[in-house]
């Protein structure tokens, strides 16, 4: 095996328990099913459809992805950006008229403030995952 390949495959496998751990620490531990999460609330970012148990995680804990890397948090952060801009997105193509224009008014905001937080910083990261994640729930809890 090359130097090279043996690299490709650490971090791969890196990525892998990463992620794991993500989902650990979102998800509360195993669960009643044992390890295997609900696929239709889990992506590789750990977050679809946050119930209220997962919020309380987040809010509970002040770094609920205490043994992920940065990197990690920061993926975790895009997922729920992305996961938020759909949804108003979803939200506009519902409305019309001005209501429209006001739900792609908070797309490009949210776009502004993912924009505004380092990469690095990871206090912010996880405010605004936490923060996007109870804006998932209650435009949930809306309908």
């Amino acid at each position: 095996m090359t130097a090279r390949r043996s690299t490709y495959l650490a971090i791969g496998i890196c990525v892998v328990v990463a992620v794991w751990a993500a989902r650990r620490a979102f998800a509360g531990g195993p669960s009643e099913k044992g390890d295997q999460l609900s696929e239709d609330r889990v992506t590789l970012a750990g977050v679809i459809n946050p119930t209220r148990q997962e919020s309380q995680i987040l809010a509970e804990s002040s770094d609920p992805y205490e043994n992920t890397p940065t990197s990690v948090v920061y993926d975790i952060f895009t997922e729920v950006y992305g996961q938020l801009v759909g949804r108003y997105t979803e939200l506009s193509d519902a409305a019309g008229g001005a209501e429209q224009e006001r739900w792609w008014e908070r797309v490009i905001a949210l776009r502004d403030e993912k924009r505004a937080v380092p990469a690095f910083d990871r206090e912010q990261l996880i405010a605004h995952i936490k923060q996007w994640t109870d804006e998932m729930c209650a435009l949930e809890r809306a309908e």
